[in-house]
């Protein structure tokens, strides 16, 4: 039996993701499916729209076989930081035999090429991606220029060229390429398996049809039309999806706990913040000293430099306190200290029995047994999951979310 991972959101989970499932198992008709999903936020820096439990539950109902967690403080990460927690997850499963990832231009060959540029990157491009990075564009940016650049000058595929900026341009390519990257890197054996994204683009606000982007059913539901997302998402997912009581939050709703925040900081401890340049926080400080609401301080801080998703990371990443020292530790070991099950269908516990056999690292199956096994890197990074959850409870005014990583039972029943 062929064991298929993937990285998802389901934020929430749609008749897009569905088809993805349904390709799969046209392809694999005995595989069992196995997600590495986000917790309670998003890549985006906001609170999801569903609890993660919830989100396993819709995964589960729809016919995924095992939901695992990819921690938050990847799940809020750059594209590269998000690939390589996700993929380790799957590689140090030791059970995972293939990826299947959703692309808008499937071209295997093409990412396979893209990929190898990113991790053995030629001189010439690391010379230009530092020029563009002078001359004021953010990193995203300055790497699709210096690619681009390099195709121009050292290669004769034309259509190479002339793909790439558009290539490139699309988020789920661009999280593609950082797959196959993080497969090179761990070395792992899992094999790519591509599928054409359906219909709606990432960011299409569009709502009709059976597939819509999460970002048109999120965006739909802070209009107050939440239940228009019914044609675009499967039965189950729908039926737990308004049963929740779902919400698209908004910048604003951080923007009390923030400048509180800054308000109990200074300079200093915003630079012990991982992964958030100096320039930034010294922005981020000054801007809020005038109270303004949060939105418009990343509408000011925003720039060429920094894009809207690094801003709204870095202000999540601030509230959770997440120290560089802690995560430079823990990238020494690929990212991923303990495996957390969110999730299991009852009917594919053999999956849990083979991943308690063959997982390189600990497992979190009941967290409140289980804890105990963790390393001491494993509980430095589990404590950013605890403050998530506390975070999003605070945020939901759910006061089930607080402890719910110690209470929840993951086998559904």
């Amino acid at each position: 039996m062929q064991i298929i991972g993937i990285v998802v959101e389901y934020n929430p989970f749609h008749n897009g993701h569905f088809h993805q499932i349904e390709q799969i198992r046209t392809k694999y008709p005995e595989c069992a499916i196995v997600v590495v999903m986000s917790g309670h936020f998003s890549q985006r820096g906001l609170p999801c729209v569903l609890d993660k439990y919830t989100r396993a539950e819709m995964a589960l109902a729809c016919g995924v076989d095992l939901v695992l967690e990819l921690p938050t403080v990847y799940a809020t990460a750059s594209a590269e930081r998000f690939s390589e927690a996700a993929i380790n997850t799957l590689h140090l499963s030791g059970i995972v035999d293939i990826l299947s990832f959703g692309s808008e231009t499937p071209d295997l060959t093409f990412m396979k090429q893209l990929a190898s540029l990113f991790v053995e990157e030629p001189p010439f491009v690391s010379s230009r991606i530092q020029t563009y990075l002078q001359e004021g564009e953010s990193y995203p940016r300055a790497r699709l220029l210096g690619i681009k650049d390099y195709f121009t000058s050292y290669t004769k595929d034309i259509k190479s060229s002339a793909q790439l900026e558009v290539f490139l341009a699309q988020p789920n390519n661009i999280l593609s390429i950082e797959y196959l990257k993080a497969l090179q890197r761990f070395n792992t054996t899992i094999e790519p398996f591509p599928i054409q994204r359906q219909v709606a683009g990432y960011h299409d606000l569009t709502l009709k049809g059976s597939i819509a982007s999460a970002t048109a059913i999120r965006h739909h539901l802070a209009q107050g039309n939440g239940l228009q997302a019914e044609q675009a998402m499967p039965l189950e997912a729908f039926r737990r999806f308004t049963q929740a009581t779902p919400k698209a939050f908004s910048l604003d709703d951080y923007t009390q706990l923030f400048h509180y925040k800054i308000i109990m900081s200074n300079l200093e401890s915003l630079y012990a913040v991982w992964d958030i340049p100096n320039n930034l926080c010294r922005s981020l400080y000054h801007a809020s000293q005038t109270l303004m609401p949060l939105s418009q301080i990343v509408e000011q801080v925003t720039s060429k430099t920094y894009t809207r998703a690094t801003v709204q990371r870095a202000i999540l990443r601030i509230l959770l306190d997440v120290k560089q020292k802690d995560l430079e530790q823990i990238q020494e070991i690929g990212w991923i200290p303990y495996i957390h099950v969110l999730g299991c269908n009852k009917t594919s516990t053999h999956l849990l029995s083979e991943l308690s056999q063959k997982a390189k690292v600990p497992l979190l199956l009941n967290v409140g047994k289980d804890q105990a096994k963790l390393t001491p890197l494993g509980e430095k990074l589990f404590k950013y999951e605890l403050r998530a959850s506390k975070l999003y409870g605070l945020l939901t005014h759910d006061t089930s979310i607080l402890n719910k990583d110690f209470t929840y039972h993951p086998i559904r029943r």
